[in-house]
């Protein structure tokens, strides 16, 4: 089976349930780095934060990464009511849209595992592993993991939106633009 068949059935697996996503957190890649476009909050809900800013910023001329402050209305508990839904949608070049894949993941599970690379935002401020209590929150200057990414995600451009929820109800949602190209072998 080819790389993409393999990717296509994991995928699936996800997709139907058959498998949890959650138990797949940790991945390993090197084939291709991830450029990031913009970043941006498309709904808080008031009762969860009381301002939410993410941002993309460039402290120099080599790269990019991101900034993010909020205030925190209530505590995020290290238990499965607080779930992340991704969405990685295809750009195509006439702008129509393709759902590529979508899982449901712990945030929790996120930050400790560093899935994703999202564990980098840890040390770039003063957010915690969960239970994250209420209160004021901000990362400076993080920058994901390109290599904590799914290995053999096909390049190209995507959108993938990232959705916050507590016992299916929406707390946040924040778009993501990124290329995704792969390194060239020699």
């Amino acid at each position: 089976m080819n790389f993409k068949a393999a990717y296509m059935v994991l995928i699936w697996l996800i997709q139907t349930n058959s498998i949890s996503a959650e138990n797949l957190l940790y991945f390993e890649q090197n084939d291709y780095v991830v450029k990031y476009h913009h970043i941006h909050v498309d709904f808080s809900d008031p009762g969860f934060v009381e301002f939410f800013e993410l941002k993309n910023v460039k402290p120099n001329r080599t790269y990019k990464a991101f900034s993010a402050r909020f205030h925190l209305l209530t505590d995020i508990e290290d238990n499965k009511n607080f779930k992340t839904n991704v969405k990685a949608f295809r750009l195509r070049t006439n702008s129509v849209e393709h759902l590529l894949f979508q899982f449901n993941i712990d945030v929790c599970q996120c930050l400790r595992k560093n899935t994703f690379g999202m564990g980098q935002v840890l040390s770039a401020g003063n957010i915690t592993t969960c239970p994250i209590k209420k209160g004021y929150y901000y990362a400076k200057n993080f920058i994901m993991d390109d290599r904590r990414m799914p290995p053999h995600v096909p390049g190209g451009n995507y959108k993938i939106l990232i959705t916050l929820m507590k016992d299916k109800i929406t707390l946040t949602i924040t778009s993501l633009y990124i290329d995704v190209i792969y390194k060239l072998k020699h």
